[in-house]
Order: C-alpha cells, then structure tokens, then sequence
C-alpha cells in the first residue's frame, strides 16, 4: 500500500466494530481508539506509526461524518454517528424518508388502470393523504389491492 493511501477494508472495520462496541458498554465509556491498534495489519508497523496509521483513518470517517471523536489522552473516545450508521445498515438510508408521495402517484396509476370509478378511488385515496388519515389510507389500498388481484 503506498504512503497516504487509506484502506477502505480498514475504515469498514472500524466504522462496524464502533458501531457493535455500543450494544456491550454503558454510554459513557464508548470505545477508544486503543482498543481499535489490534485492526491495524502488522505490516505498518508498531508504537506510534501504528497509532498515526489508525488515526489517520479515524479523522476521515469523522471528517465525512461517520464518526464523533473526543480528546481521551493520546486516544479518543470514538461514536458513531447516524450517517455512519447508514454505512454499517444500507438498509436505514431510506428510513424516515418521506415516501409517501410515490406511493400515492404509484396507486393513482394503478387507479387509472381500472375502468371504473377510477376519479372516485383517486378522490379518497388524495382526501385521506391530505387528511392525514392512516386507517383510511389503508382501507384504500387494501380495496385498490383487492381490484387489482380480482381484476375488476
């Protein structure tokens, strides 16, 4: 690996064992960068060049806002943030995202499909998205679902 060059294997690592780290230890003793030194290969080297190459690595996953680090000594204390979190569960990029927007569009082109009472479903379907109604919301899904399965 030449000089300067970071090790993406490496940066997943740390980001992942950070993240595990907060499941078995209380909240304020987060894990610290000594106790990620057994991450970095030998081949770096040892003592300070194996610290420099570890913190290296640190101060980019902070400084793209996967990590938050604190001063603890010659470590830090080391959290992982929410976009980090995103990193380690891909799954949770979309969560919270407000997709419901697309889902209403999707239904009214599935609605626009059917040959009957097609302004009807679409009426109730907007009413209750913009009453914010949730029960009535999934009432007009299931009965767009049961159109769509039966072929009416």
């Amino acid at each position: 690996m030449a000089k300067g060059d970071l090790d993406p294997g490496l940066l997943l690592t740390i980001l992942k064992t950070v993240a595990e780290s907060v499941e078995r230890r209380p909240p304020m003793f987060p894990i610290s960068t000594a106790e990620l030194m057994n991450l970095v290969p030998s081949e770096i080297g040892s003592g300070s060049l194996r610290l420099n190459y570890l913190l290296r690595h640190v101060d980019y996953l902070e400084a793209e806002r996967f990590l938050a680090k604190r001063n603890a000594g010659v470590h830090y204390s080391l959290r992982i943030t929410s976009t980090g979190q995103k990193v380690v569960q891909p799954e949770l990029a979309d969560f919270g995202q407000n997709m419901l927007p697309q889902v209403v569009k999707a239904l009214e082109n599935q609605i626009l499909t059917y040959p009957e009472d097609r302004e009807g479903m679409i009426f109730r379907l907007r009413e209750a998205v913009a009453k914010q109604v949730p029960e009535v919301i999934a009432k007009v899904i299931v009965e767009i679902v049961s159109k769509a399965v039966s072929g009416k």
